[in-house]
């Protein structure tokens, strides 16, 4: 039934309040009528727990005879109250896929035989009180030689008993067990039951449970409560009173009428009011934020700038110094060419021949002075023309070469 199912940690197998109202919900319909018949059970209300219980001599789980539970977690749980005596077994199946019997008797002793495994509840506060009975069946099934504990297949409980809940559990936690805590006032028990021992559990926490009560209920008797008396409505019959005051009185409720409207109005006008100023108010902290975001921004700007003009300022210096190196490269170069032209002009011509022969000498950059040998004191003035590369005499208009 619940092989295919997700068993968490806590596992609810049946809820007697679920199980009551089950005809509602489909999924909860289908669920417990494969666990119950749901026609003939009986469900009894509880004062103290506020839930709906089910009253019952004999219960089987499932209640088809092909149908198992399936149930894989090795602890079984059973809330509910025992009367008198109890007969419980648990029908099991081991790694060996053989089925044997976990018997739970008030009278038997206890019987290991090779499918079935008996053992007495010797405790007597079992009976009559809210109890919360634990069972761990590996413990029992290791008493068969050679086998395991595999899962749960089917419940079976025979006792005149009011049953809450059924369910099973991975680990023993007591964390995972107050989900399914009973209420304060019922004075609740545990018991964990194995094959070697019978343990009553949360002793302490039962006590400290009934230190509560005690402490509810002088608490509850301090208190004072007063019992208010209901205020009845007057009703006025207005053909008991004259027409003057009748009219009088639907003057008043109209004035009055009149006035709560008008305070109503002023109220709403402070509040659209009250709602206009904190929107502005908003808006001007954004107004606010972005006249701040605009300053640094201009800030930045103004850095950038700065940083720009320096770099501009350094670019022209450096081209400045370039170009008075080049200039004073071109300065020097004419002042050497100037120089070799001014050596050039101040080249002298002699040419030293004997008597007879003429001695040209160069004044300037056209006129010479040829110098006749045979007479000393006879000069010649010739003009030397570039473009034709020879000497001019003006006098003779000859040409020397």
């Amino acid at each position: 039934m619940f092989l295919n199912c997700y068993q968490s940690p806590i596992f609810e197998v049946y809820n007697s309040k679920d199980a009551k109202n089950s005809n509602g919900n489909k999924e909860k319909l289908k669920h417990y009528s494969k666990l119950i018949d749901l026609q003939s059970s009986v469900y009894e209300y509880n004062p103290i727990l506020k839930t709906y219980l089910l009253m019952t001599k004999q219960v089987k789980l499932p209640q088809g005879k092909d149908t198992e539970l399936s149930l894989v977690h090795p602890i079984i749980g059973i809330q509910g109250y025992f009367k008198e005596s109890i007969h419980l077994e648990l029908f099991v199946v081991d790694t060996k896929s053989t089925r044997r019997r976990i018997i739970f008797n008030s009278l038997k002793k206890s019987e290991c035989k090779p499918f079935f495994i008996s053992c007495p509840l010797q405790s007597q506060s079992i009976y009559n009180n809210w109890v919360t009975i634990l069972i761990q069946m590996p413990s029992f099934i290791s008493q068969f030689k050679g086998s395991s504990y595999r899962s749960l297949e089917s419940i079976l409980i025979q006792s005149t008993c009011h049953i809450r809940r059924i369910f099973t559990m991975q680990n023993f936690n007591e964390q995972l067990l107050t989900q399914f805590q009973y209420p304060i006032e019922s004075n609740p028990k545990t018991f964990l039951i194995s094959f070697q021992n019978e343990q009553e559990i949360f002793a302490e926490n039962n006590q400290d449970q009934l230190t509560n009560i005690y402490a509810l209920k002088q608490a509850k008797l301090k208190q004072i409560q007063y019992d208010i008396p209901k205020v009845q409505k007057l009703t006025l019959n207005p053909q008991k009173i004259p027409e003057r005051q009748h009219k009088d009185i639907q003057v008043a409720s109209k004035l009055n009428s009149k006035e709560k409207s008008l305070k109503k109005n002023e109220q709403n006008k402070e509040n659209e009011f009250l709602d206009n100023s904190f929107q502005i108010n908003k808006k001007y902290k954004l107004l606010e934020n972005d006249e701040m975001d605009l300053k640094n921004i201009d800030q930045l700007i103004k850095i950038i700038e700065q940083d720009t003009n320096q770099q501009i300022n350094k670019e022209i210096k450096n081209k400045n110094q370039e170009f008075n190196e080049e200039g004073d490269l071109f300065n020097i170069l004419n002042t050497i060419n100037a120089i070799e032209n001014e050596q050039q002009q101040k080249v002298e011509i002699l040419i030293k021949n004997p008597i007879g022969c003429t001695t040209i000498t160069k004044q300037g950059a056209n006129t010479l002075i040829l110098e006749n040998r045979k007479e000393q004191e006879n000069f010649v003035k010739i003009i030397y023309d570039p473009i034709l590369n020879c000497y001019f005499d003006p006098s003779t208009s000859k040409c020397y070469v």
